[in-house]
């Protein structure tokens, strides 16, 4: 689907649709709001993710020197951090977007004190350092704002959030370089796992929102058709508006065939039956074409707004 040619098609029908009548009360067909998401948490945790390994990587080399070494005898130490875990709901086969949001927020929450201990720890890389536990509590703010918009959550359990740093981080320089290492390791790997879980979620919500338009102009048709047959004075506009509903509903569903591989909407979506208020007289006959060019006008603009939307996500 062309981007583009969609929001041409968009905008010319925002204007043909909205006719200057008076407010009446009716059915309306809503679109759901674009789907909330973090559009700059994927592009945060890759750098955040980075910016540990490669801290990582230096503190490995000048303190162990294992620069370009095997480093299988540190794989024994393990403090138990925060990972993306099955249990979380991150991953495809078992996905629960709130669950999954949670578990990356209390994660990040729990590397507060871990990154604390990097920080004092790490002289070589300390503004690296400082940037890297400022955009970690960034991101886990970007995280909690979309649970407090999608689920109403503002806060975690205090339960949650309670991890006492182990006392393997010694008074010793090697105890603590130890930790120091396994903190940027474990960290590294939560990130890339948040990184994921995030891309999924964006995937998702995208694929929602394209079927809630495909479905909703498919749902259209036969109200369109009423409008067709009852303004004559504009007919032709009215005509070009209804083929290109269709138009642009065909660009949604080739959209939806070549990311998702979807073909078909179910049909028990689409049978949405005319209302009986659509009678043999005028007046009323009127008033159903007012209703469904109000709220076609109002579908159309969530729909820009979500295309609009879907097309920053893309880009980032």
């Amino acid at each position: 689907m062309n981007p583009d040619s969609c929001q041409v098609f968009l905008v010319l029908f925002a204007g043909l649709a909205a006719f200057p009548v008076t407010e009446l009360s009716g059915r309306e067909v809503r679109l759901p709001s674009a789907a909330l998401t973090c559009s700059t948490c994927v592009p945060l945790a890759m750098e955040i993710r980075n910016t540990a390994a490669e801290l990582r990587n230096i503190q490995v080399c000048e303190f162990f020197s294992l620069c370009e070494q095997d480093w299988s005898s540190l794989l024994s130490y393990d403090f138990d951090l925060p990972q993306i875990r099955a249990q979380d709901r991150c991953l495809k086969i078992n996905f629960h977007k709130q669950t999954c949001l949670e578990a990356i927020a209390s994660g990040l929450q729990k590397y507060k004190p871990f990154l604390l201990l990097v920080e004092t720890s790490i002289s070589s890389s300390n503004d690296r350092v400082t940037w890297m536990r400022s955009s970690t509590q960034h991101l886990a703010d970007l995280i909690m704002n979309q649970l407090k918009a999608e689920f109403g959550i503002t806060n975690l359990h205090q339960a949650e959030l309670e991890v006492p740093i182990s006392d393997q981080a010694s008074n010793s320089d090697w105890s603590t370089q130890v930790s120091v290492h396994v903190i940027l390791r474990d960290f590294t790997k939560f990130i890339e796992g948040t990184a994921r879980a995030i891309r999924f979620m964006r995937t998702q919500s995208r694929q929602t929102c394209l079927e809630a338009i495909a479905s909703g102009l498919q749902k259209y048709k036969p109200f369109l058709l009423l409008v067709e047959t009852s303004i004559s004075s504009s007919n032709d506009r009215v005509t070009w508006m209804r083929s290109s509903t269709q138009h642009l509903a065909d660009l949604i569903m080739n959209q939806l065939k070549a990311e998702f591989g979807i073909t078909n909407l179910h049909q028990a979506e689409l049978e949405v039956p005319i209302s009986d208020q659509a009678s043999n007289s005028d007046w009323s006959t009127q008033v159903t074409v007012h209703v469904i060019l109000r709220d076609f006008t109002k579908f159309i603009e969530g729909t820009v707004r979500a295309i609009r939307f879907m097309r920053t996500q893309s880009r980032v």
